[in-house]
Parts: C-alpha cells; sequence; structure tokens
C-alpha cells in the first residue's frame, strides 16, 4: 500500500517511512510494530464504543427516571 501524507508541503511515501524505521513487512521490527499498532487500534475503536454506550446508557437512564415520576 502506497499512502502518502503531506506536511510542509511536503509529500512523504508512509511505506518508505515504515521500511526506514521498522524494516521491511515480514521483519521482526516490522512484524513487532504491525502488532503494537493494531492493539493501538482495536484499544481506540473499543474506548470509542464504551464511550458511545455510556453516553447511550445515561441517555435510557434519563428517559427511565423522567418517566417514572
Amino acid at each position: 500500500m502506497n499512502i502518502m501524507n503531506t506536511k510542509d508541503n511536503m509529500i512523504t511515501d508512509i511505506s518508505a517511512e515504515l521500511e526506514r524505521e521498522f524494516g521491511l513487512p515480514g521483519s521482526p521490527k516490522r512484524i513487532q510494530f504491525d502488532e503494537e499498532a493494531h492493539a493501538f487500534y482495536i484499544g481506540q475503536i473499543s474506548l470509542k464504543a464504551r464511550e458511545e454506550a455510556k453516553k447511550a446508557q445515561s441517555e435510557r437512564a434519563k428517559r427511565i427516571n423522567s418517566t417514572a415520576r
């Protein structure tokens, strides 16, 4: 995958940056990076879901309390 990113009017090849920093895909350092990045990503999704669920739960509680009166 060749994703491009612009910063300070420069175009950076993210794949090349990852290879420079963590090695080629399949190398031990790259595998470790990919696993940690994936774990972080899943954690962020879980956090967002918990935050949304809490809002939904508190909204349901408000509705129940307002109809109980």
